[in-house]
């Protein structure tokens, strides 16, 4: 099924998409993966930090792939490290957004 964007129904159904498929998939993937799903979306946004690359680096390819085997495909990716964004399609990545990378 398709939803065209901007219709009036279009953010109810953007928040009620991911929480779906969590509850319908929630099984198949880690409970962090679930949790992320069920807790940081705003509408089509999935807006989250992590403190460590490793515990990133497990989850996202759990998200991503519970959602785009839902048909719900995640877009505009965009990470201050460099390994994570290396992990994710290019088409995906965002690059209207610039992130200037700093060592600390």
């Amino acid at each position: 099924m398709v939803h065209f964007y901007g219709f009036t129904s279009s953010p109810s159904i953007a928040k009620f998409c991911p929480k779906r498929v969590a509850k319908d998939y929630g099984l198949e993937i880690d409970s962090d993966a679930l949790f992320i799903v069920l807790s940081y979306f705003y509408k089509d946004v999935c807006l989250i930090s992590f403190h460590d690359d490793e515990a990133t680096m497990k989850i996202v390819p759990q998200v991503r792939s519970m959602l785009t085997n839902c048909g719900f495909k995640l877009t505009k990716w965009l990470s201050n490290c460099q390994n994570i964004l290396e992990t994710i399609p290019e088409a995906l990545v965002s690059r209207s957004v610039v992130l200037e990378l700093k060592s600390v």
